[in-house]
């Protein structure tokens, strides 16, 4: 896997090993050789990251124009990509007070061997599929707990994430539609 920092601190994208002939190809999604070497360079004392410790991952199938997020927690690191489809995914720094509060940055994934990005504590993501279909993955460090969620709507006038198509066709959930919090 290759790692290439992003315009956002703590943010990877993650280039994944391809092998492909006449059948078809074959993606690897996941290397925890790959991830400790990584989690060896960026560590300040050296130490592997807690983010190494994988121990959940969901999978979100969704329609076109679908839109999922903001989301995020303060102590959990996911390692996120699109298995099918095509979405805009876009990550954005939360952490009030930082100084780099509401940057933010975006790609089109179209499966994984466009790209599989490495989400940090403190910063939110969402995805919107401008597929017909998508399947979404996302590994997690710890286990998903909803009370311990923040989440930001999709159009908070502090991010000002672009999103492509027109926002009176995205489909929210209504916790989606809701105030943050």
């Amino acid at each position: 896997m290759i790692a290439e920092p992003t315009n956002l601190e703590g943010v990877w994208l993650l280039k994944p090993r391809q092998w492909g002939d006449q059948r078809g190809a074959i993606v690897q999604t996941f290397n925890a050789v790959d991830l400790a070497d990584l989690s060896r360079r960026t560590a300040s004392d050296g130490r592997y990251a807690p983010w190494l410790d994988w121990v959940q991952e969901n999978v979100t199938v969704s329609e076109r124009n679908v839109l999922r997020g903001v989301h995020g927690y303060w102590d959990l690191w996911r390692l996120c990509y699109c298995v099918y489809g095509e979405i805009y995914f876009a990550v954005v720094n939360c952490k009030d007070g930082d100084g780099q509060f509401g940057r933010w940055q975006a790609w089109n994934l179209h499966g994984p061997q466009w790209g599989i990005v490495l989400v940090p504590p403190g910063f939110g993501m969402a995805c919107l599929t401008l597929s017909n279909i998508s399947i979404f993955a996302y590994k997690w460090s710890g286990y998903y707990e909803r009370h311990e969620q923040f989440r930001f709507r999709h159009d908070d006038p502090r991010f000002g994430i672009e999103w492509p198509g027109d926002p009176k066709k995205f489909v929210l959930s209504e916790r989606d539609r809701g105030e943050q919090r």
